[in-house]
């Protein structure tokens, strides 16, 4: 006690002690900090940009590297069974629907754990059929998302698949880092390269996977999504996606430049005979058709997309439902539309932010509504 409270004295006569004590201090909340956060999400992100540097400058900077699809595609790594399987332990591929969601960011992230519980737990409660679920996150989340859905199952059949982000982040890196200047903000939630895998899902996922759906997890299921899973079979030959509009004049803003230049156009105008842009909440994947697609993957580089940024004077913030949105301006036969009942946005920002005259155009959704989408954080209807 003695030696405690001569080196209190010391500290409090000296200034320059206490400035070292507090350096010391900081210095150990920082490397406790970075121990614990070790395999995070943003430790993915960091990956992606220190590996992507050295391969900035290819020697056909037109092309599109798909050299390493094959050798992921049967390299056994990337999938991790969870080991759990609630029902049969072989599932017949007529039988089961495929869905990923992409669940990040979420240690003590309750708020986002209870909106994940939602979302499955009422995809549960209002279907029978098997579900292999794919999820795409950080560790920990991983493993929060799957405890989540054993809470909750309902005595449903589903099986759990674990994709190893670190081996997509390094296989994908060079067209998602390329994706990203066009389509986030540094520092935006949308900025994480997990955000922008639907663009490229077709490549990392197993070839004997035909079809899938991809869910945010702020929904709420109101019908079985084996009706959703249907819709495929409403796709038109040269359809490759599935997606819904947006339900706010989001797009209308963003293109506010070029419809001034042209006058009369439809990039921006409202349902039904408008470009109105889309919503990523749920998609519909023709993995099979997005491989086969030569026109797909030919824009799914920088400088087409840049192109396309240039005519239409577009600077997105949102990830993948910018670029789905951009490239449906001149290739609009590549997408499905989605009915607003299967992804019924609730969110009305546009409304109070100088649009209140024309919302409704955008927001309408008649008919029964199968899913609601619960976007910026907006409470589910009672």
């Amino acid at each position: 006690m003695a030696v405690v409270r001569m080196f209190c004295r010391l500290v409090k006569g000296s200034r320059a002690l206490q400035v070292l004590l507090v350096a010391f201090v900081a210095f150990l909340l920082y490397a406790f900090y970075v121990w614990k956060n070790a395999n995070t999400f943003t430790t993915i992100t960091k990956m992606i940009y220190s590996d992507v540097e050295p391969r900035l400058k290819p020697k056909h900077p037109e092309s599109i590297d798909l050299s390493f699809l094959q050798q992921l595609h049967d390299d056994t790594d990337v999938l991790t069974d969870s080991g759990d399987d609630d029902g049969d332990s072989q599932f017949e591929h007529d039988d089961e629907i495929y869905v990923i969601i992409t669940f990040s960011k979420a240690k003590q992230n309750y708020a986002l754990q209870n909106k994940f519980r939602t979302c499955v737990s009422s995809m549960f409660y209002q279907t029978r059929t098997r579900i292999m679920f794919y999820i795409i996150g950080d560790d920990v989340s991983q493993n929060i998302a799957e405890n989540i859905m054993h809470e909750v199952s309902n005595n449903n059949s589903f099986q759990v698949m674990h994709l190893d982000v670190h081996l997509l982040a390094k296989k994908l890196n060079r067209t998602i880092f390329k994706m990203q200047k066009y389509f986030t903000k540094p520092g935006a939630y949308y900025s994480d390269p997990l955000f922008f895998l639907s663009l490229v899902i077709h490549r990392v996922m197993p070839l004997d996977l035909h079809r899938v759906i991809m869910l945010d997890s702020d929904l709420k299921f109101r019908s079985d999504i084996n009706q959703l899973y249907r819709l495929f079979g409403e796709f038109k030959e040269e359809n490759i996606i599935g997606i819904a509009r947006e339900m706010q004049p989001v797009y209308r803003h963003t293109f506010w430049q070029y419809r001034k230049n042209n006058p009369g156009t439809r990039v921006g105008d409202p349902p039904p005979n408008g470009l109105t842009g889309f919503n990523s909440g749920v998609l519909l994947l023709d993995l099979d058709k997005m491989r086969k697609s030569d026109l797909y993957n030919s824009l799914i580089d920088s400088d087409a997309v840049f192109n396309l940024t240039e005519k239409f004077y577009f600077k997105g913030h949102l990830g993948d439902q910018d670029f789905f949105t951009l490239l449906s301006l001149d290739y609009e036969n590549l997408f499905y539309i989605l009915p607003c009942t299967w992804n019924r946005q609730l969110c009305e920002w546009w409304r109070h932010h100088g649009y209140a005259d024309i919302f409704d155009e955008y927001f309408t959704c008649k008919s029964h509504i199968n899913i609601y989408h619960g976007n910026c954080n907006t409470p589910f209807p009672v």
